[in-house]
């Protein structure tokens, strides 16, 4: 097999050039922690995660999963990389590793939650996860327990909620009289669980980030971007629906007009944030970077990329010249599998075009 040529793109052209710092065979995905110390590299069969020390010039560990990693995250001081793995028939497990001396490895191990996301807040005290049903669970890094779970209610029920719940709870109570004679209790009673979950009245999330000062978290969710205070989210009984503070609605977009012109979608897919202007940058479905001032509360469009193609990964450079973003175009219509789109637009470019600080 050749050996994976590695590139980067630089200021102020950011134009591509070779990079020679890590070595790593199938790579897959790549993840630097906050201060760039280290850097995760996920293999492209997604069961093996390279820890590659930067300062050091040197690999640190390998670790090997029986089954496929789903998401990787560095706990803002560098001292924890957090991965979640997963196998068809075992439970899910959080892997907590340590990057330093004296620190011990630990993992948590549930049966029922399917982690896609998991943000470390910035105190390093707590993560923020987000399941396979867009529910938000808190997790203690110490211990490596969920001390609390909330969800975000629906604004715009298609059904009203005094006829959505007689509805589902007699669907449920067939279907669990059916199950009986089929699969034994614990299994039952696991079922019922996951039901419970998945028909919540809520707006699941997709993706989170925690503002630098770690007071907001931002979720992007099936409709939009919302605002969570922290504070409120920790205080929220285990299981309620959390208040949304902050809202900004994501635009609607048919994803086959020819179909189904009537049925509108809305994700919001990455989020990012500028810590000088307190603005929040988000992207999804609709092929624009929008943005929301935290200082005065305006909402727009930052950014409507040419073609409108989704995009579904988003990072501000931390000196803030410039926007990286990964899109991918969705068509329905064909088998053939769109290549993804790499970019890099000027931030202050951008600003200034908007009518907005830099």
């Amino acid at each position: 097999m050749a050996r994976p040529e590695w590139r980067r793109f630089s200021a102020p052209d950011w134009r591509a050039e070779p990079w020679s710092e890590i070595e790593a065979e199938c790579p897959g995905e790549l993840e630097f922690s906050s201060v760039g110390y280290w850097i995760s590299i996920l293999s492209n069969h997604r069961s093996q995660i390279t820890i590659w020390d930067r300062r050091g010039r040197r690999l640190a560990a390998q670790k090997n999963f029986d089954g496929m990693v789903t998401t990787t995250a560095f706990a803002a001081d560098e001292n924890w990389l957090f991965v979640v793995a997963k196998t068809q028939n075992s439970p899910t497990q959080i892997h907590r590793f340590a990057l330093r001396s004296g620190l011990e490895d630990e993992v948590l191990t549930s049966e029922m939650l399917h982690f896609k996301r998991i943000v470390p807040h910035p105190d390093n005290r707590l993560l923020a996860a987000v399941d396979n049903y867009g529910v938000l669970v808190v997790i203690d890094v110490e211990t490596m327990r969920v001390v609390n779970q909330v969800w975000i209610k629906e604004t715009n029920s298609l059904l009203p909620e005094a006829l959505r719940e007689p509805m589902i709870s007699d669907a449920m109570e067939k279907m669990m009289g059916v199950l009986t004679n089929h699969i034994s209790a614990a299994q039952l009673e696991e079922y019922n669980r996951q039901c419970a979950r998945h028909f919540l009245p809520k707006e699941a999330i997709h993706v989170c980030s925690f503002s630098a000062d770690g007071k907001w978290l931002f979720c992007g969710t099936r409709c939009g971007l919302r605002g969570l205070d922290w504070s409120e989210v920790l205080r929220c009984p285990n299981m309620q629906a959390v208040p949304v503070q902050l809202s900004v609605d994501a635009e609607g977009v048919s994803l086959d007009e020819e179909r189904d012109a009537s049925a509108e979608h809305k994700l919001v897919y990455a989020i990012s944030f500028d810590v000088i202007r307190q603005r929040v940058l988000f992207s999804g479905l609709e092929g624009k970077i929008s943005f929301l001032n935290l200082k005065d509360g305006r909402a727009g469009t930052l950014l409507a990329v040419p073609g409108r193609v989704p995009l579904f990964q988003l990072a501000l450079m931390p000196d803030r010249s410039a926007i990286a973003a990964s899109g991918h175009r969705l068509d329905y219509r064909s088998n053939k599998r769109q290549p993804p789109h790499f970019q890099i637009w000027n931030y202050p470019a951008l600003c200034r075009a908007a009518g907005l600080e830099h």
